[in-house]
C-alpha cells in the first residue's frame, strides 16, 4: 500500500464514525470537481490519487447522494437516530472496510493496486481501520445516549445541533483529508480523545452522586426512594431536577416524588434510567413495572393534568414577548407535559404524534407574530401537544394491557 492511500485510509476512520455515507460522497465530489476548488487544487493531493472511473462517475454520485440525504434527514430527528444508532456501528465499520478495499469510497486505484501486490496485509489493515471505527462510533453513541438520558425529545436541541456539527465535520474533514491528511489525522486524534475524557468525566459524576444504603451498603442514587438489592427505603432521598439529575440541596416529596421520577424517565423505586419506549416496562435494576396498574397510571395522568394550566399560563406570559419568546415556551411545555408522555410511546405512534402536531402547531405559530392575537398561539400549541402526546401515550398502554392479559389467558404449554 502507499504512502498517501495508507494516510487517507487511516484519516478516513476519523469521519466514518459520524456518518457511513457522507464521507464516501463528499469525497467522490472532490475526486471529480476537486481540480475545479481553488483551494483543493493547489494541494495537489487529487491528481495524485487515480480514482477508478466507476466511484466518481455520474451514477455513484447520484447513489451516494441519495444515501447522503436519507442518512442527513435521518440524523436530524430524534426517534429516527435512536433507531439507527442500535446498527451504525456495524454499518458504518462495513462502510470503512470497503473505503480500505477500494470498493466503495475514495479508496482509489492506486489503493486496488497495492492491495492485488501485496496481498492479505492490506486487508488486515481495512480490518484494523474497520474495527477503529467501530470504537469510535460506540464512543459516539455513548455520547447520544447521555445526551437522551438527559433530554429524550431533544426539546433543547442539543442533539440536533451535535448533529448539525457531525455534518459539518465530515465535509470539512473530507476537504482537509485532501489538502492536509496528516493535519486531519492529528484532529480526528485530539477530538476524539476529548470526547473519550467528556465520557469518563461524566461516568465518575454520575457515580459521585450515588450514595451508600444504611442497611446494606450497596451503592444507590441520591434520588432513589429505596435500594434496589435489600428494599430498604432512603429516608435522605433528594429530589430531581427537569433534567432528572438529582438535585442535592432539595429534599424529595414523600408523596409525588414517585411519580417525578416516571416523569422523567427514571424508576420510582429505585432511580435507575429507564430505556423502554412504552407505558408496560420492568426496570432493569429491581424489576418493577414502571406503572402498577391502572391507579398508578391514573394518578400520573392527575399529575400532567395539574402541570397543565401553569405550563399554559407561562406560555402565555412568554408569548406577550413577540418572536423572542417562542423559544422558551417552546422548551418549557415540552418538558413540563409533553416528554413524561412521550418518552413512554412506541417509535411508530411517537413518529405519527410528532408530525401531527407539527403541523398543527405551524398553522398556529404562524400568527404568533399578530398583535394581541398570537399571545394565544403558544398556549395553544401546547394544548394540541399534551392532547396529541396524551392519547399515543393512553393508547400504548391500553396496548400494552391487553396484550399483557392475553398472555395471561393463554393456556400453559403442554409438559412432555
Amino acid at each position: 500500500m502507499s504512502l498517501v492511500s495508507f494516510i487517507h485510509t487511516l484519516g478516513s476512520a476519523g469521519l466514518f464514525p459520524s456518518r457511513a455515507f457522507l464521507p464516501a460522497f463528499v469525497t467522490a465530489m472532490l475526486l471529480r470537481f476537486g481540480n475545479l476548488i481553488p483551494f483543493v487544487a493547489q494541494s495537489g493531493l487529487v491528481g495524485k490519487l487515480d480514482a477508478p472511473p466507476w466511484f466518481a462517475c455520474n451514477a455513484s454520485l447520484v447513489v451516494l447522494g441519495i444515501l447522503s440525504c436519507l442518512e442527513w434527514w435521518a440524523t436530524k430527528d430524534a426517534d429516527l437516530r435512536q433507531i439507527l444508532d442500535q446498527f451504525d456501528g456495524p454499518m458504518k465499520s462495513g462502510m470503512a472496510l470497503l473505503t480500505s478495499l477500494g470498493v466503495a469510497s475514495a479508496a482509489d486505484a492506486e489503493l486496488v493496486r497495492a492491495i492485488q501486490q501485496a496481498g492479505i496485509s492490506d486487508g488486515l489493515f481495512g480490518l484494523v481501520v474497520a474495527s477503529m471505527v467501530y470504537f469510535l462510533a460506540s464512543a459516539r453513541r455513548s455520547f447520544y445516549e447521555l445526551l437522551t438520558e438527559i433530554d429524550s425529545g431533544d426539546s433543547l436541541g442539543l442533539q440536533k445541533l451535535c448533529s448539525w456539527a457531525e455534518d459539518a465535520w465530515v465535509v470539512l474533514g473530507a476537504v482537509m483529508l485532501v489538502a492536509f491528511p496528516l493535519v486531519m489525522i492529528f484532529i480526528t486524534a485530539v477530538v476524539f480523545a476529548l470526547l473519550y475524557v467528556w465520557q469518563k468525566a461524566a461516568e465518575q459524576r454520575e457515580e459521585r452522586r450515588r450514595v451508600v444504603c444504611a442497611s446494606c451498603g450497596n451503592a444507590i442514587y441520591r434520588c432513589a426512594m429505596a435500594c434496589p438489592v435489600c428494599n430498604a427505603p432512603n429516608h435522605q432521598a433528594c429530589s430531581v431536577n427537569w433534567l432528572g439529575q438529582p438535585a442535592a440541596d432539595r429534599p424529595a416529596d414523600p408523596d409525588h416524588h414517585a411519580i417525578h421520577l416516571i416523569a422523567v424517565g427514571r424508576c420510582y423505586h429505585c432511580a435507575t434510567r429507564l430505556r423502554q419506549s412504552r407505558p408496560r416496562q420492568t426496570c432493569e435494576c429491581c424489576r418493577r413495572e414502571v406503572f402498577d396498574g391502572d391507579a398508578q397510571m391514573g394518578a400520573y395522568m392527575r399529575f400532567l393534568h395539574g402541570r397543565l394550566m401553569r405550563t399554559l399560563l407561562i406560555c402565555f406570559i412568554l408569548g406577550l414577548v413577540p418572536v423572542v419568546g417562542i423559544v422558551p415556551a417552546i422548551i418549557f411545555y415540552r418538558f413540563q407535559i409533553v416528554n413524561p408522555l412521550r418518552r413512554y410511546v412506541p417509535f411508530g405512534s411517537a413518529l405519527a404524534a410528532k408530525w401531527i402536531g407539527r403541523f398543527a402547531c405551524l398553522a398556529v405559530l404562524s400568527v404568533q407574530w399578530i398583535p394581541f392575537v398570537g399571545v394565544a398561539s403558544l398556549p395553544i400549541m401546547a394544548t394540541i401537544s399534551y392532547a396529541v402526546y396524551r392519547r399515543a401515550f393512553q393508547s400504548a398502554w391500553r396496548s400494552g394491557q391487553l396484550q399483557a392479559a392475553a398472555i395471561r389467558s393463554s393456556p400453559p404449554p403442554p409438559v412432555r
